[in-house]
């Protein structure tokens, strides 16, 4: 028995809810990113206001708190509960790795646009995935290389900056491909030249 081909209007229709779909996704990783910065952020300038001269009684929304500190902790929690509800008891280590992962996510949506529109290549939703995929993994793997690299060299924890992040993830994301074997070129470099020397210490 014959196959019958899918109807034009009904090919349309489906690929018209991927494109929908995939501007949904691009949006999701925007707003999930934003949120993630917005909590680091938001850690970050509240732990060094906290650490300035500590001011007298201040009153915010018919509250009195003790010091500006802790009222500026209270803006700056209505702010980012009304843009982020979910995000308001995230903690700021927490709001780093989203926003490292839904960023780098966003720079594989990156790929996928320039490949379709300057490029000229047929959009493929599943290639899409792939490419989102590996942006998000490529973000949660430059989040751990400005972590480690910085403690290793400094001997210490460094306090990675969030606006830095979020573009180091974004370009990640969107040249992982060339991002992965680059590592792996070094990584194998690296290892070969440690083996070397183990051989010349051992003879």
């Amino acid at each position: 028995m014959a196959l019958r081909p899918t109807p034009y209007h009904v090919m349309r229709t489906r690929q018209i809810l991927l494109h929908v779909g995939f501007g949904l996704l691009a949006a999701g990783a925007l707003y999930v990113g934003a949120g993630g910065w917005a909590v680091v952020e938001t850690d970050q300038a509240l732990a060094e206001l906290s650490g300035g001269k500590k001011s007298g009684p201040v009153t915010y929304e018919g509250v009195t708190f003790s010091d500006i500190a802790k009222a500026r902790r209270a803006i700056e929690e209505d702010v980012l509960a009304a843009w982020f509800p979910w995000m308001t008891h995230t903690p700021a280590p927490v709001g780093l790795l989203i926003c490292a992962v839904a960023f780098g996510w966003l720079g594989g949506v990156a790929r996928t646009v320039k490949e379709v529109s300057l490029n000229q290549k047929r959009f493929d939703h599943k290639a899409a995935w792939v490419n989102a995929l590996l942006g998000g993994f490529a973000g949660l793997f430059l989040l751990g290389i400005s972590v480690v690299i910085p403690a290793a060299l400094a001997g210490g924890e460094k306090n990675t900056r969030p606006g830095v992040l979020l573009f180091l993830c974004l370009f990640g994301g969107m040249f992982a491909d060339k991002l992965y074997p680059w590592f792996d070129a070094h990584f194998n470099r690296l290892f070969a030249r440690s083996g070397k020397e183990e051989q010349k210490q051992q003879s």
